[in-house]
């Protein structure tokens, strides 16, 4: 995942005062607070990042398969260059699905409140899942492949296959960008259209890194759980407490919802 995307996006979306009635709260120290976490954290796994060692030849040699679970063995014969760039195209798409909130006067007037838990949304995102791959180093599927050549398997990268950036940083946009459109428009009939495409466009993400060879389906599995989490909760987080119903029970049913 690469910063500059959403660096750009909170650039061009952060304009306006949030003049109109929001379903957030306003920006305050709980944000910067969250925000200056992540710097410091995210430096922190960038520095422990760099001290990893490349595989070297004959660990590359001596890499088997047959070590890998059953149901993540047959990533291990996935290479494709195609299908790579197609997830690159699928990330660049996830993470700019917010931006399609300048279009709606109300959003676009709140738009430096959105675009400050955005960045909220995505520096979690990053720095969690640097922090998985340097700690867990897990080799990506393509190292166990003879069929790609062994100087793409020399890179620092072949060691960061749990859990997949990509996956991750896409859920995150697609659910972000949903939970807010439904925060703003909760009778809105499009809704489940919303949640629906941006859901699949996160998922053909995925999926594509499966098939590039960069990552295993648990991979893919765990940062979709990962990215929708943070892309759920983070908003949830920031919403106005008059706007969170507590827990209620009656004979018929229970309405369990989440104030922080």
């Amino acid at each position: 995942m690469k910063p500059r995307f959403w660096v750009i996006f909170v650039i061009c979306f952060a304009v306006g005062h949030a003049l109109a009635e929001s379903p957030y709260e306003p920006i305050s120290m709980k944000d910067w607070s969250l925000l200056g976490a992540s710097a410091v954290i995210g430096a922190f796994s960038h520095y422990w990042g760099e001290q990893i060692q490349p595989l070297q030849p004959y660990e590359i040699a001596d890499l088997d398969h047959q070590e890998i679970n059953r149901w993540d063995q047959p990533a291990t014969h996935y290479y494709s260059q195609t299908a790579g760039e197609l997830s690159d195209w699928g990330l660049k798409t996830c993470i700019l699905l917010p931006s399609l909130f300048v279009v709606d006067s109300r959003m676009r007037q709140n738009g430096p409140k959105l675009a400050m838990m955005y960045l909220e949304t995505m520096a979690a995102v990053g720095v969690v899942t640097e922090i998985a791959k340097v700690g867990i180093q897990r080799i990506r599927p393509y190292a166990y492949n003879p069929a790609v050549p062994t100087t793409a398997k020399l890179a620092k990268d072949t060691k960061k296959s749990f859990f997949s950036g990509h996956t991750s940083a896409s859920f995150a946009g697609a659910v972000f960008f949903s939970k807010v459109f439904s925060d703003y428009y909760p009778e809105s009939k499009w809704k489940s259209v919303v949640w629906a495409a941006s859901l699949t466009v996160a998922s053909s993400v995925g999926y594509n890194r499966i098939r590039a060879g960069k990552h295993y389906p648990s991979d893919v599995a765990v940062a979709a759980v990962v990215g929708s989490f943070l892309g759920y909760f983070i908003p949830q987080f920031h919403k106005n407490r008059k706007n969170v119903e507590p827990l209620t029970i009656s004979p018929c049913c229970i309405s369990l919802s989440f104030a922080f």
